[in-house]
């Protein structure tokens, strides 16, 4: 039973992996937000480099760390390895925010969508030492915490959004319980925590 959503809910994880949640956060607000004004040139530059630091690099990373452990994809994702996931995702995100507030410190909401991934990476690396935590649910809490920070900077109504973000997060649940990732209560969660890391870092942002 359930067999036949399998394959669907692979694609629906790897669409909307942790790694893309920075890209969509970026993507947001280069289109919708006060940023939309940005010139085009500038606009593509700044979501290549997060692509790259956040995407590209990390993942690369983890596949060549992977065989050179020798450890499949499965074993790779226990939780007795994805302090080196999560170390990888940090480096890598961390560069991101250094290279962004270098060059667009004047854009300061850009560099703190990646400042908010760096802060659940490490929620989320601590965590791990005792439990294991769904990051695609951190992920999509993590867009549902931004949307909110960035209705009270840019003043729009976060209502119909959070709903969208909420029935992904549903989605992005059922998804992980039919491939047995996760229980409910690590679902729920990686939910929270994504959306805390993400409304706290714009607190003090």
């Amino acid at each position: 039973m359930g067999r036949e959503f399998i394959v669907p809910a692979k694609i629906f994880t790897q669409i909307f992996s942790p790694f893309y949640a920075p890209v969509w956060a970026i993507l947001w607000l280069l289109v919708f937000s006060n940023y939309r004004h940005i010139p085009l040139r500038p606009k593509i530059f700044i979501l290549l480099v997060v692509v790259v630091f956040t995407v590209i690099v990390p993942k690369v990373m983890i596949f060549l760390l992977r065989r050179k452990l020798n450890l499949s994809r499965w074993q790779f994702d226990m939780r007795s390895n994805r302090h080196l996931q999560y170390a990888i995702a940090f480096l890598c995100s961390l560069t991101c925010v250094l290279f962004l507030m270098r060059r667009w410190n004047a854009f300061p909401f850009l560099s703190g969508v990646v400042v908010s991934a760096l802060v659940a990476e490490v929620v989320c690396l601590v965590i791990n030492i005792w439990w294991k935590i769904s990051v695609h649910m951190v992920g999509i809490g993590g867009l549902a915490g931004l949307v909110t920070a960035f209705s009270h900077r840019f003043v729009f109504d976060p209502v119909l959004p959070i709903c969208v973000f909420i029935l992904l997060g549903g989605l992005m649940g059922t998804s992980q319980m039919l491939l047995r990732q996760h229980t409910l209560l690590q679902l729920i969660v990686g939910f929270f925590v994504g959306m805390l890391c993400a409304r706290l870092t714009f607190l003090f942002w």
